[in-house]
């Protein structure tokens, strides 16, 4: 995984030291279409969906666009991040440990998490095999 450590341990990293990015973020009024782009031209698995505060309200995964998008039928042009977001957005604390983060992800059945405190950021598992 890019941005690793030579020779990571999950029990030994934490979340903080892992997300080397700043978040990537839209409205919840933007369109998937421009999620989409956005998150392509960051090469990234998700955006974190914001209000106009800037606070996190979900969080738009490259699967939600196959499942919630392209699996529904639904127009990218013309639907919105919030009527396929998920939400809450799951978060973990950036002093925890990677090996708590994947945990959390396992036992959520999710694949993305976002520190705390706002700004949040990404933080993805990744899959053996």
């Amino acid at each position: 995984m890019a941005g690793l450590p030579a020779e990571p341990s999950l029990f030994a990293h934490r979340v903080r030291n892992l997300l080397t990015r700043p978040p990537l973020t839209c409205a919840s009024t933007a369109t998937v279409r421009d999620a989409a782009r956005l998150m392509g031209g960051a090469r990234v698995g998700c955006i974190v969906v914001v209000d106009p505060n800037g606070a996190p309200r979900g969080i738009v995964t490259d699967r939600d666009l196959r499942t919630r998008v392209v699996g529904e039928g639904r127009e990218p042009a013309t639907t919105e991040t919030s009527d396929v977001m998920s939400s809450p957005v799951i978060t973990i604390r950036p002093d925890a440990f990677a090996f708590d983060a994947v945990l959390e992800m396992t036992r959520r059945d999710i694949h993305h998490l976002s520190s705390e405190p706002p700004p949040s950021r990404c933080w993805r598992r990744s899959r053996a095999g």
